[in-house]
């Protein structure tokens, strides 16, 4: 199980006069431990559960700037970075020896957020963002020179270590005093996807069947996930308050029946959680503490191969996957 270090931080910008109060500052880090990238190109013939188990294992950061253009309309827009990897491996021999030349190259791939939130009536709050997909890639070429008779076309180890689809999430929320609804909505275009393994041999424009089969396209759609939370707020003394949360949700899944040779398996799943925050000062310094609960409910579904891809793996002939996960989360804050 990977793990990562994840830091976020959000700066009010001290101008004065007409400024004052309606600039932030935003950041956020996921730094990886041990490592900056890490690909898990498994083939898909591999029964895997790639959306669940394929966790970030890439260097990420983010910058982004919050305007109040008026009390109530504020737009915001970041820009995120991720790590990608690229290299050669040259390969060069005679006859007595053979000698490696290895090249890694960091480089960082860009993608946009852009959103808004507004208050048009008191009790009324609608948001809405938009995330440009994020991609880290892998693409280490192999040349193998100079070894007499053999002959070794160009090799790509390519694919992609994480895949983030473009997505939209609108919410509105109802509410203006001890209760808050929110219902909401996430789009995702899951059928852009490429797919995680890329051709190893990659054909000139002039001989397009060089004999390199392409990866199987993994045909995924996209997908709507509705959700709903409510909130409870009360005072626990003069200077310290807290909510009780509560929140459903529904997330289909985007990767359709494996009847071929393919086994990635994926489950809609159902989503409830519980929350309970609590804003406090400790000192003169305001301080949050915020505990979530979730389970995940995946729902049952039956994997059956036709007969040609059964013949190949009778034992994953017919697969029913199903099953739940739990998660926690703490989390501490500070107002500056």
């Amino acid at each position: 199980m990977a793990s990562a270090t994840a830091l976020g931080v959000t700066l009010p910008v001290p101008f004065g006069g007409v400024l004052e109060r309606r600039l932030a500052l935003g950041l956020s880090v996921l730094s990886p431990r041990k490592l900056v990238t890490r690909a898990k190109l498994w083939f898909p013939e591999r029964p895997q559960f790639p959306l669940l188990t394929s966790q970030a294992e890439s260097l990420g950061l983010a910058t982004g700037l919050g305007v109040e253009l008026h009390p109530r309309l504020r737009v915001g827009a970041a820009v995120r970075w991720l790590a990608n990897l690229a290299g050669t491996v040259v390969v060069t021999g005679s006859e007595d020896e053979t000698s490696t030349v290895v090249n890694d190259e960091l480089l960082a791939s860009r993608s946009a957020v852009v959103g808004f939130a507004t208050q048009p009536i008191d009790g009324l709050h609608f948001g809405l963002v938009w995330r440009q997909a994020q991609v880290s890639e892998l693409d280490v070429v192999i040349r193998v020179s100079e070894l007499g008779a053999l002959t070794v076309p160009e090799m790509h180890l390519a694919g992609i270590a994480q895949y983030d689809p473009e997505q939209v999430d609108a919410e509105l929320s109802l509410g203006d005093g001890a209760w808050q609804l929110a219902l909401g909505t996430r789009y995702r275009r899951w059928s852009a996807f490429p797919g995680f393994l890329e051709r190893t041999v990659r054909c000139p424009a002039d001989e397009p069947r060089c004999g390199s089969a392409p990866p199987p396209d993994p045909n995924f759609s996209d997908t709507w996930a509705p959700r709903a939370a409510l909130a409870y707020g009360f005072d626990i003394t003069a200077s310290a308050t807290a909510e009780v949360r509560l929140g459903v949700g529904y997330e289909p899944s985007p990767i359709p029946e494996q009847t071929g040779t393919s086994n990635l398996w994926d489950n809609s799943r159902f989503v409830g959680t519980l929350g309970y925050g609590l804003a406090f000062e400790l000192g003169s310094v305001p301080l949050s503490l915020d505990l979530a609960l979730a389970r995940h409910w995946f729902r049952p579904r039956t994997h059956e191969k036709n007969a040609s891809a059964a013949a190949l793996q009778p034992k994953l002939a017919r697969v029913t996957t199903g099953g739940s996960i739990q998660l926690v989360a703490l989390a501490l804050g500070v107002t500056f």
